[in-house]
């Protein structure tokens, strides 16, 4: 049986003997692709599974803490969470420098901490309004980058460019405009420092 994210959500809340299933269908879900993840980013598969590991214990505090709200499925939630843990590990290990160098991140840790950034409701809906501020296209192109973490060749595909590198292109320059955009409004200085 596949349980709907609902049910696991009001399962883990339940407790009790049902927890195992839910965790288990968890991990045959979404661990592949957080593996995957970790080893594009030169990370080892006991790397991946430590990772994947840690964020579902992290996951499982969450909703037992009534933190996960809904707003992404479980899986876009474990998968922003893992992605966080690995960054903070690349982030202490000095041999792993100069692969952050090499590919620096168009966002800090804090946008992707989904249980503590989206939790403050100001700052939400601040990111909403510079999001309108954008245009439409760069609205969509950042969301489904950021957010939603689908590929570059999705993106294209989703948007109507010609390749993946096109989407790229696109994301960097929407990021860049969103900068400047924040730069223009004093309330958002602390958000524009967490994308620099």
């Amino acid at each position: 049986m596949r349980y709907t994210d609902q049910q696991i959500v009001a399962g883990l809340l339940a407790g009790g003997r049902g927890e195992h299933s839910l965790l288990k269908q968890l991990y045959q879900v979404h661990q592949s692709t957080v593996f995957r993840f970790v080893q594009e980013q030169q990370g080892s598969k006991a790397e991946a599974k430590d990772i994947f590991q840690e964020g579902i214990l992290v996951l499982y505090k969450q909703v037992r803490a009534g933190k996960f709200r809904g707003e992404s499925s479980l899986g876009t939630y474990l998968f922003s969470i893992c992605k966080y843990l690995w960054f903070q590990k690349l982030k202490k290990e000095s041999r792993r420098a100069d692969l952050l160098e090499r590919q620096p991140l168009p966002f800090t840790a804090q946008d992707i901490d989904p249980y503590r950034k989206m939790e403050d409701k100001e700052q939400r809906d601040l990111m909403l309004t510079l999001f309108q501020q954008i245009g439409e296209q760069c609205r969509k192109v950042l969301l489904f980058a950021l957010y939603d973490e689908i590929s570059m060749d999705e993106i294209a595909q989703k948007m109507g460019f010609k390749s993946g590198q096109i989407a790229r292109n696109k994301k960097y320059k929407c990021l860049k405009r969103l900068k400047k955009v924040m730069n223009e409004q004093p309330e958002a200085q602390a958000l524009v420092r967490e994308l620099r």
